[in-house]
Order: structure tokens, then sequence, then C-alpha cells
């Protein structure tokens, strides 16, 4: 098991994971408590065959979440039927056999596609984790969540959060939160004093992009970045990036 999988692993305690069936699956209503929620984690197709067993005349229904920690879209098949031959299926329709063939869909929940509405169903810092991951590669937009929503970030929170999005948050000794906006300012002003000092070692504005490429900042990043050490217009600087 990976870093982050134990990372992910402690720090879903019951009400985290609680949360995240009421929030993802219910729209917020409280329906699923941490107890119920550690045996629908647990349960899959073994559980089926465990029923039937038991000699269960009706099975009871199993719901499997799956969550994607990265900021991007998930681009792999989430139905059994994505994954089929075309060519097979195609025969299969033409002799009208298109209710025969299986399927099975998964049920996955992603961050990039989290809108307000569903991370405002969130009722623990989960919400805040999964808005992080989100608008991990627009500071924009992650300051706009965090100035909006007032975020905190717990200790729990902020360790998470470094391993999954690369991100290097630090929090005061004897401190056990740390407001989200302060963090990104923090950072924000750490990466600029980097990228600055690597552009005047290499002399040059080019250099200074190639610095901060190399902490991948984002094109977005990049050019505000250049327009206020070069005193630069947005026209010059997207003229700039655009020819190296």
């Amino acid at each position: 098991m990976g870093k982050k999988d134990i990372l992910l692993k402690e720090y879903f305690t019951p009400e985290r994971f609680a949360d995240a069936f009421n929030a993802i699956v219910f729209n917020g209503q409280k329906v699923v408590d941490p107890t119920m929620v550690l045996r629908v984690m647990e349960y899959d197709v073994r559980e089926y065959l465990r029923q039937m067993k038991e000699g269960n005349a009706k099975l009871k229904p199993v719901i499997t979440l799956v969550m994607y920690w990265k900021h991007n879209k998930w681009k792999y098949a989430t139905t059994l039927r994505e994954l089929f031959d075309e060519a097979v299926v195609g025969y299969l329709e033409e002799y009208g056999l298109t209710d025969y063939i299986p399927d099975y869909r998964m049920n996955i929940f992603t961050p990039e596609g989290a809108t307000m509405d569903k991370l405002n169903c969130f009722a623990t810092d989960l919400k805040d984790v999964i808005a992080y991951v989100k608008y991990s590669r627009d500071k924009e937009s992650l300051k706009h969540y965090a100035d909006e929503n007032d975020a905190m970030l717990n200790k729990e929170s902020i360790t998470v959060i470094n391993e999954l999005t690369n991100s290097n948050i630090k929090i005061e000794e004897g401190k056990e939160a740390v407001r989200m906006c302060k963090a990104l300012e923090e950072l924000i002003a750490d990466g600029r004093a980097e990228g600055i000092e690597a552009g005047r070692q290499e002399g040059s504005i080019i250099g200074f992009i190639t610095a901060c490429r190399k902490m991948n900042k984002t094109e977005k990043e990049i050019i505000h970045m250049i327009k206020e050490e070069f005193s630069l217009t947005e026209e010059e600087a997207l003229k700039i990036i655009s020819d190296n």
C-alpha cells in the first residue's frame, strides 16, 4: 500500500466516511451514520454471495463508491459496457440481443466534478480537502474558495493535501489549524521568491519562466508573476509565454 493510500485510510475516520456518503449519495442528508458506513465500505460482490449462501430470499443492495483523488477528470471506463469489444456488441445488437448484454456502472466521485452545491453538502473538513484538490492547479480559484468559505485546515487535512497535491503547506508549531487563505498567501509568496531568485541566477526573463515551469506553475500563474516582476502588460506577458 502506497503512502497516499495509507494517509487516506488514516484520514477517513468513520465520521468522514459518513460525511462522504451523506454528501455525495444523499446530497447532505444525514442518512448514513459512521457505524453504517464502515459496513458499507466492506461490502462488494462477496457480500451478495454471503447473503445467498445464508439462504436470504431477498438480497440487500450494496452501494460502492470510488473516490478519485486527483484534480483532473477520470478518463477511464466507468461501466462494464465501455470495456466490451464494439464489433461483438454491434453484432449482438444487430440480432436484437441488446437487452441481453450485461452492464455494471461504477459509482465514482472526483474533486474535479464537484460543484459548489455538492461541496456545500459536506459537513466536515473533507469539504476543504476536496476543494483544495479540485482547485490545486488554479490558485486564483482556490484563493476565491478559501476567502468565500473562510476555510480552516487542521493538521490531518494539511498532511493529506500536501501528499495529494505536492503542496508544502506549513503550520506554526503549537497551532492546531491554519486559515487556508493565509496558507495560500505563504505558498504563493514562497513560490514567487524561489522563481525570482532562480530567474535572477539565469539572468533573464526566459530563465525566470523556465524556473517557474520546473516548479510546476501553471501558465496563468507564470503570466501573473512575470507581469509583476518585470512590469509587463498582459499582452507582453502572453506573447513571451507563447514564444517560449
